[in-house]
């Protein structure tokens, strides 16, 4: 399958199957990225609109039951500083947060007992949304019946990673019995959350955990596909790995990822893509007019905002874009990018 057969299919705006994805991520290299670059932009523009909303992430706790070995939040982590945010706590963050002005919030932590931290969750909810804020909830172990509550209390946006799409690579890293030991499980909650009453699910892989980024691409397409056929409106990221105490587990390339990012825009025309923090400005601001959400003024460790602490002892991991939102805005602006509270989700 030639690549200009891939672009002429992209064009037409109605996607690529799995594999033809993988296949165009394969195959893309440094000569051909600016041709699929302005079709990814052009795509943007007439299928989404050019835009772009902001969010940022308002961590309750770093406290986990799970033992990731590239995430400083692993239970075997004794070096780190563990915090849990009292709701006063979390009402500080999310003024701090409402003074940056952005007006989209992923809460998340650390996975507990939901018993531990399910009030807490709903809670918190209330509290970004009486103060205007958006709420994206990201959490892995919370039951139909918090999940109903939390979108009936007005959330709309879940958000849940698989991390990687490889059942075999997954298992290997996961060897517990926790909330993260049953793959099939955690695929399935996004379902779960939309029949629950979300509209909008976020889904995402974790690159530098394998080095077959073409499988992510092709897992990621297909999940994204079997939400929007349920009716869900769907969002992806791409996050790299930073900051990983373990070794096996390498940072891809801004090259590879700035492919990634390209051919789900081909591949997933109707598809919001959210880009992290992690990355640094310089890839960032190649992709902003490739992507619709824009990570910025985020800290990765519970109350580092507000919170007097050693954030390299109590984060998750190191944001690389520093740059606060106000500069971010001016950036989108110039790409004449408008920049919404939040984004038309259609698919």
């Amino acid at each position: 399958m030639s690549l200009d057969f891939l672009y002429d299919k992209a064009e037409l705006g109605q996607g690529l199957e799995p594999f033809e994805a993988r296949e165009l991520f394969d195959k893309l290299n440094p000569v051909e990225l600016p041709v699929a670059r302005e079709i990814a932009i052009k795509l943007r523009k007439d299928q989404r609109g050019d835009r772009a909303a902001l969010y940022t992430c308002l961590y309750i706790s770093n406290r986990c039951a799970n033992a990731c070995p590239y995430c400083s939040y692993a239970s075997s982590n004794l070096d780190l500083r563990r915090r849990t945010l009292s709701l006063r706590e979390v009402e500080a963050e999310a003024q701090a947060i409402k003074d940056l002005g952005v007006p989209n919030v992923v809460l998340i932590s650390g996975t507990l007992p939901e018993r531990s931290y399910r009030d807490l969750i709903i809670d918190s909810t209330k509290i970004l949304q009486g103060l205007g804020l958006n709420p994206w909830i990201e959490f892995e172990n919370l039951s139909q019946g918090t999940l109903n509550s939390l979108a009936e209390s007005g959330a709309e946006h879940f958000i849940l990673f698989q991390e990687t799409y490889s059942p075999e690579i997954y298992r290997s890293i996961h060897k517990t019995s926790g909330p993260k030991g049953n793959f099939s499980a955690r695929l399935a909650k996004g379902s779960e959350a939309f029949k629950q009453g979300f509209p909008n699910i976020g889904i995402g892989a974790l690159l530098g955990l394998q080095e077959d980024i073409g499988l992510e691409i092709k897992g990621l397409c297909e999940h994204a596909r079997y939400l929007m056929s349920l009716g869900a409106n769907v969002s992806i990221s791409l996050p790299s790995i930073k900051g990983s105490p373990d070794r096996r587990f390498r940072r891809p390339t801004s090259q590879q990822i700035e492919w990634a990012y390209t051919t789900l825009r081909l591949a997933l025309p109707n598809v919001a893509l959210a880009l992290s923090a992690r990355e640094p400005a310089s890839l960032r601001d190649r992709l902003f007019s490739v992507v619709d959400l824009v990570g910025t003024g985020g800290v990765t460790s519970p109350g580092g905002r507000t919170l007097a602490q050693e954030p390299k002892t109590s984060q998750q991991f190191p944001l690389t874009d520093l740059r606060p939102p106000q500069r971010i805005r001016r950036v989108l602006e110039d790409l004449e990018i408008e920049v919404v509270k939040d984004l038309p989700w259609t698919s």
